[in-house]
């Protein structure tokens, strides 16, 4: 809710590192830099770890990592908003020059993306559609990511690895 809730990304510079203020008025720390091997911006709540934003560029491909939920209680952060964010941060790093062609993202056990993908699977639907019927795929495919790259589920760690891309 603007005015209310959210990240103020437009006190954000291309580096930055420091606290602002959500609109909710938590105080979230903010880190926006780059080394010689990648690009990112991180976003957590200063009192609670358990929210936190990140994405990084590698590449030519986009590493997300989004916390917007309690991971023990289920609650929302006010301020995080993850479709905004990963469209800040896509053209965060494209207006800095980075061309990004791919989007990775990791499906933990017990995350929604998972469950929605395994449901998905039980219900005899192939594999590329039941990785778009998710939110990642579905915000991947709003951002421009229509392709589905590859798919990895690793049954040792539970968890499903996949990677969107631009149509060539």
């Amino acid at each position: 809710v603007e005015g209310s809730h959210g990240i103020p990304c437009d006190q954000i510079n291309a580096s930055f590192t420091g606290e602002i203020e959500g609109g909710s008025g938590r105080e979230l720390l903010c880190d926006i830099g780059s080394d010689e091997k990648r690009v990112w911006i991180s976003i957590e709540d200063k009192k609670d770890s358990n929210y936190m934003m990140f994405a990084e560029v590698r590449g030519d491909t986009l590493f997300p990592s989004i916390f917007t939920r309690n991971s023990k209680t289920g609650e929302r952060h006010p301020d995080f908003f993850a479709r905004k964010f990963l469209a800040f941060a896509l053209e965060c790093f494209t207006s800095n020059g980075y061309e990004i062609n791919r989007v990775a993202a990791l499906f933990l056990k017990g995350s929604i993306n998972y469950q929605k993908y395994l449901r998905s699977r039980r219900k005899k639907v192939a594999p590329e559609d039941a990785v778009r019927f998710t939110w990642a795929g579905k915000v991947a495919e709003e951002l421009g990511f229509t392709q589905v790259e590859s798919i990895k589920e690793d049954p040792e760690e539970n968890d499903i690895e996949v990677v969107f891309k631009r149509p060539n």
